[in-house]
This record gives C-alpha cells, sequence and structure tokens, in this order.
C-alpha cells in the first residue's frame, strides 16, 4: 500500500500569503512544469461577480470568503503546484484595483497595495521583490503589463492573450462605476466618491477576508498524490494534468527533477498545440485506440498494472511524450512542403482539412529514417481519407479503427511498412467505386470542395508543365470557389430543385479573384465573361458549355471523377 505523503498545512488570507516577505526574497513562484495562464472570461467574470457581491454584502461583514486550496511544494522554494490561476488572477485584480485609485487622486493607498502585495523590497533591503513570479513563459510579459504597469509586447500565445483579457475585464468594471447621465455633470464628483469607497472595500475584503488552505507536499515526487485530488476552481484539471501527477507519484525521487525539467518543456507547447491532443494522440501511437476510458484512467491503468513493465518507467514515458510535443508543435506549424521532404504536402493537407486521425500516424512516421517509407505510408493514408472519408462519406469510425491500428503496429522496416500499406490499401476505395462516388458527391462543407478542386487544378497544372512538380497553384486563400448554379439565384433564373443540384462538385469551379454578389447570382451565361478570363483549367473547361443545366453538371462531374482517379492513386 502507498503511504500517505508527509504535508504540511495552514489556513492564510491573501494578505498573510501574498505580503509573505523574507529577508532572502521568497516570492510565491510557478514553476516551468507548470500550466500558463489558462483563465478565460467565464472564469474571472464568475472570480469577480462572487467577491463583488461578498463585499458589498453588508450582513457578511464579519464573515470570511473561502477561494480554495493552493499546493506548494518545497516550502522552502515557495513553487505553486495547484492554485497559481487564482492568485494570478487576484493579483491582476489588486493592480487593477489600484491604478483605478491612483487614477482619482488616491495615491498612497495605490501605491500601499502594491507595495504589500504585488511588488515590495525585501526586509532590511531595497531590492524590488515580485510577490508573484509565473513560469517562464508569462513572466516577463506578466510582469510589465500587471505588476509593473507597463505596455508590453505579447508573443500572440493564448495565455498573454487570456492576462490582458483579464486586465481589460477588471479594469473596465473599475470604470464603470465612473458612469453618469452626461447631461447631470453636478453627479459626477458623487459617482467618483462613491467609487472610491466601493474600490477600497472591495480591496480590503480582498486581502483581509478571503482566505485559503495552504498545503504543502514535503517531496516533490509526492506532490502528485495531492495534486491529483485537487482542482482549481472554474478550471477543471485537464488529462495533462492528472497525468503528470500520476506520472509524479510513480517516478524514482531520484528522477523527479529531470521528469519536472521535461515536463515544464511540454507545457511550453501550450498554445501552439492542444496539450490533450497531444496526450492522446501519443497514446495512441503507442497502444492504439481507446475510448472506453478518459486519456488519464488509461494511463493511470498502464503505470498500475500487474505485474508492471519494469521496461516501461515513468521517465521513458515522459521523455517520449516530450519528444512527440515536439514532433507535434512543428507539425501544427506546417505549410506546404515545410514539414517533411518524404511527404510535403500531406502535413499541411491533413491541418488544412482538420484530418485528426491521421495526425498521429504522421507523428509516429516522423521518426522513420527511409524516406520512402515516409512518403508512401503517408500517402496511402490520406488517400484513404479522399476516397472513404471526404468523396464517399463513410463512417469515420471505420476510417479511425484502420488508421489507428496502422498507427499502433506500424514500424521502421520494409515488411512492417508493407503491411500497413496492404491493410490501408484493403480498406481504401477501388477505383470503380470511388469513380461512383465522386460523380454523385454534393458538398456543403467550402474548404472541402475547393480542396478537391484545388488538387484537380494542381494536376492539371503539372500535366501541362510535363510533370514538373515546382509547379504549384496558390495556397487555399489565393483562389475562391464559384457556384456557377448561383446559391442565390436571380429572379427568373430558378431552377426547379435547384438546391439538389447547387453544392454538385460539376457545378463548381475555382476563380483566382471572388466575383461580387451582384455577379455571381446571375445566369451562366452573364457569368461566362468572366470564366473567359481565367487562367485556371477547371474554369477554362466551362468555355465548352453553351449553356448550364443539370446535363452539363452530370457531364463535368464525371470529367472531374476522371481526374480524381489521377489525383488520389491508390497504393497496390
Amino acid at each position: 500500500m502507498t503511504a500517505t505523503p508527509e504535508m504540511a498545512q495552514s489556513v492564510d488570507t491573501l494578505a498573510q500569503l501574498l505580503a509573505t516577505s523574507t529577508d532572502s526574497g521568497n516570492s510565491l513562484r510557478v514553476p516551468e512544469y507548470q500550466r500558463s495562464y489558462a483563465w478565460k472570461k467565464r472564469q474571472y467574470e464568475q472570480f469577480w461577480n462572487d467577491l463583488l457581491e461578498f463585499a458589498d454584502d453588508d450582513s457578511r461583514s464579519g464573515s470570511m470568503y473561502f477561494l480554495g486550496i493552493v499546493v506548494f511544494v518545497k516550502s522552502d522554494e515557495r513553487e505553486i503546484l495547484d492554485g497559481q490561476q487564482r492568485l494570478s488572477t487576484a493579483t491582476i485584480l489588486l493592480t487593477s484595483i489600484a491604478r483605478f485609485l491612483e487614477e482619482l487622486g488616491e495615491t498612497d493607498y495605490a501605491k500601499k497595495i502594491i507595495d504589500d502585495y504585488v511588488v515590495g523590497s525585501s526586509l532590511g533591503g531595497d531590492d524590488r521583490t515580485y510577490r508573484l513570479i509565473l513560469n517562464s513563459h508569462d513572466r516577463s510579459y506578466f510582469r510589465e503589463l500587471i505588476q509593473d504597469g507597463v505596455e508590453a509586447t505579447s508573443d500572440g500565445t493564448r495565455s498573454h492573450t487570456n492576462i490582458r483579457g483579464c486586465k481589460r475585464f477588471f479594469d473596465g468594471k473599475l470604470r464603470a462605476w465612473l458612469k453618469t447621465d452626461p447631461e447631470k455633470p453636478e453627479l459626477a464628483e458623487q459617482a467618483k466618491s462613491v467609487a472610491i469607497a466601493r474600490a477600497k472595500r472591495l480591496a480590503e475584503s480582498f486581502v483581509y477576508r478571503v482566505y485559503v488552505v495552504s498545503i504543502t507536499a514535503i517531496r516533490l515526487n509526492e506532490a502528485g498524490y495531492v495534486f491529483e485530488r485537487l482542482n482549481d476552481r472554474g478550471v477543471g484539471l485537464s488529462s495533462v494534468d492528472l497525468v503528470r501527477s500520476w506520472v509524479m507519484q510513480r517516478c524514482k525521487e531520484s528522477d523527479s527533477e529531470i521528469i519536472l525539467t521535461s515536463w515544464g518543456q511540454i507545457f511550453q507547447v501550450q498554445g501552439r498545440v492542444k496539450l490533450d491532443d497531444l496526450l492522446r494522440f501519443h497514446w495512441i501511437m503507442r497502444w492504439g485506440d481507446r475510448s472506453d476510458k478518459p486519456q488519464h484512467m488509461l494511463i493511470k491503468d498502464e503505470f498500475t498494472k500487474q505485474p508492471p513493465d519494469p521496461s516501461y518507467t515513468p521517465l521513458q514515458f515522459t521523455r517520449e511524450l516530450q519528444h512527440s510535443a515536439s514532433v507535434y508543435e512543428e507539425l501544427c506549424g506546417a505549410k506546404e512542403g515545410e514539414i517533411d521532404d518524404a511527404y510535403p504536402d500531406v502535413a499541411s493537407w491533413v491541418l488544412e482539412l482538420d484530418v485528426k486521425p491521421l495526425i498521429p500516424l504522421l507523428m509516429k512516421l516522423y521518426g522513420f529514417e527511409d524516406a520512402e517509407h515516409r512518403a508512401v505510408v503517408a500517402k496511402s493514408a490520406f488517400t484513404a481519407f479522399i476516397r472513404n472519408r471526404l468523396v464517399a462519406d463513410q463512417s469515420s469510425t471505420s476510417f479511425e479503427d484502420v488508421v489507428y491500428r496502422v498507427t499502433r503496429d506500424i514500424e521502421p522496416g520494409r515488411s512492417s511498412v508493407k503491411s500497413a500499406i496492404d491493410e490501408l490499401a484493403r480498406y481504401t476505395f477501388n477505383d470503380s467505386d470511388f469513380k461512383r462516388a465522386f460523380a454523385a458527391r454534393a458538398l456543403r462543407t467550402q474548404k472541402h470542395a475547393k480542396f478537391l478542386l484545388r488538387g484537380i487544378e494542381s494536376y492539371l497544372l503539372r500535366e501541362a508543365s510535363g510533370g514538373n512538380n515546382e509547379v504549384r497553384l496558390g495556397t487555399s486563400a489565393q483562389v475562391h470557389l464559384e457556384h456557377i448554379y448561383p446559391k442565390k439565384p436571380m429572379e427568373g433564373h430558378v431552377w426547379d430543385r435547384g438546391e439538389q443540384w447547387v453544392h454538385r462538385l460539376g457545378n463548381m469551379t475555382l476563380l483566382a479573384s471572388k466575383l461580387n454578389t451582384k455577379i455571381q447570382n446571375q445566369p451562366f451565361g452573364k457569368k461566362m465573361r468572366y470564366y473567359k478570363d481565367s487562367q485556371l483549367n477547371v474554369t477554362a473547361q466551362l468555355l465548352g458549355y453553351e449553356s448550364w443545366s443539370t446535363d452539363q453538371i452530370e457531364d463535368r462531374q464525371n470529367w472531374l471523377a476522371d481526374l480524381a482517379l489521377k489525383v488520389w492513386p491508390k497504393e497496390e
């Protein structure tokens, strides 16, 4: 039986917690392995509403408000294991109140808030001490924008957006107290006095009557035991948080520092990738798909199964997950031709169409040394998506079952790669079935229809250039989807049951410049002069028609279907 971890516990007001300052200038510190600031409007608006209601309620003047539990690890360093979202938001609110009061002439009061609870000095010294220090990703931005109150440059990541959004929300709520009827200017001074009194009452209630329970886990690897059982108010622990807690519990004491450093690197990609997706993709790469339990429970079961697997340790798991994080981050930043020379476009196509089931496979292939193997498997899997899912509209379940099984089983080597290609080929529609499905397909999702037409146009461009693979069509944003029979046809040109034909692939084409609404809705004959100006092959084909009806749509879609067989050939 696992022993209950050794812990120290205390009850602290926010004043006691935030004002803690020793001769060594210790601060409350968010360690590198913790997630960045994650609260959004729903959380900080509830935070504001609860505290304001508490501060304004005279009937509760002698009561206390419980904000939750804050967990520290290694008490000498004051590292926050749980509670950083609340403490960060508390600091943002205190600085908003202080600067609001400063604007209203309450300079000394504002300075005291900042000195005591935001940025002070160590006892017996003049060194500035930031009461709260966030992880390295948010630290400078939070320090400049919030704690120092100066303009800060964001890197555009989600946590920076959340920090600025929280500050703007609190600033806006406080300034709203000053609003008066513009036709009654004599009320402005009264509103100012009321706002000052209310802001001071909120600040004093906040620091003296709001309390937390502080728990300190003595040993680092036992902190996960506490972390798993606690929760930030408003934002639940994600699967990644819970997995980290299990890894920390099960690891050797000698491995804990290495593991936490690796987790710090994993959390650095947050904002650029979704960490819960990363965890799921990593699991699929190693164990395949399991949807019968939440992800963190599956990993927990893996680490607690009997008999245990001595070859698969928490340290090994963490290192593999860190590697997956770097690969996934690079994959998510892929542009056409920039992820891997072996499959230069597949990654960008997967991202463009949001084909998440293929991401774990691409991540696993990334580690294969043989470029030809990487290319043929990636293209085979993507062709299966095009033929079976996008065109034939087969169920996502059957596609995922095949792709996740291939992802789990494939390993470097000709035999394994051949088995993967064979399994994908058995699943993928043959030419006759694919052509039949393509010839009848209607697509309401614009990006899907545009993708298919762009693929065909790119093929025609290469053929016209003698097979030169350097010839490329512009990106999706540089071409526009045009419905030949309009979605909103002009009066007198409406087809009987036209809604059944407007989204057929044969009724769509591409243009380099988007037609204005008035031109878009005109009949075929009126739009022909714009089609004549196009340099795109799929649009030039329209010049062979003298009129436009369901017969022409069927004819054109059959032509497109024949080309689709060449654009997305089945690997055998």
